[in-house]
């Protein structure tokens, strides 16, 4: 993979059933050090992946979680339509999903799925991410990509959030956003540099 910024943890289709399998470090590769250490994770190494379009059951799947997550706001009271979830938004529902005992009777899964899958249609919707399914030596996951081709910009949110459930970790959709948008700028800006070189300049 070129230079670019990766987010999986474990698989979101096992994770679809059952929280379990091969757990993944959050991947920045090519970020400078102190970046690179923004979550307490640094994996190395030359990930080969593959892209594929999602089929219609992983499509209704989305469109399922995107409801649940809709139902989870306005539980939590802290909005009132998925479609308005920012990552500041659907940190404090899922904080306050996560320390509600009884009042949001959801199970974990659906509730992971759902403030995964509003968080990557939110970098849809307003970051020129696409969804994608991706396959590599760890297994395949549904994520979103932006710059394919060009650094492949990668976040794979239903294991992202499901790793950091299992820590009950809470707060942390907002620096993961911009540590993605960040690295996908750094990306974009450093092609259209490379774009304007004269043309007998090689680096």
């Amino acid at each position: 993979m070129g230079l670019g910024v990766e987010i999986c943890d474990v698989s979101a289709l096992q994770a679809q059933n059952k929280i379990t399998g091969q757990s993944r470090q959050i991947l920045f590769e090519g970020l400078p050090p102190q970046t690179q250490d923004l979550h307490g994770f640094f994996l190395p190494g030359n990930m080969k992946q593959k892209f594929a379009q999602l089929n219609d059951a992983e499509r209704e799947w989305i469109k399922s979680s995107l409801g649940n997550a809709r139902n989870l706001t306005m539980a939590s009271q802290v909005g009132d339509a998925v479609e308005n979830m920012t990552p500041e938004r659907l940190d404090r529902a899922y904080k306050y999903w996560l320390y509600s005992g009884t009042d949001i009777n959801a199970p974990a899964n659906d509730v992971i799925h759902a403030i995964a899958f509003a968080f990557g249609q939110y970098l849809v919707d307003n970051e020129g991410f696409e969804w994608s399914l991706v396959t590599d030596q760890f297994g395949t996951d549904v994520g979103v990509r932006a710059l394919p081709g060009r650094g492949d910009v990668l976040v794979c949110p239903a294991s992202m959030v499901a790793k950091r459930w299992e820590t009950k970790e809470t707060d942390f959709l907002v620096p993961i956003y911009h540590a993605v948008i960040d690295q996908r700028n750094t990306i974009r800006d450093s092609w259209e540099a490379k774009g304007k070189s004269p043309w007998w300049k090689f680096w």
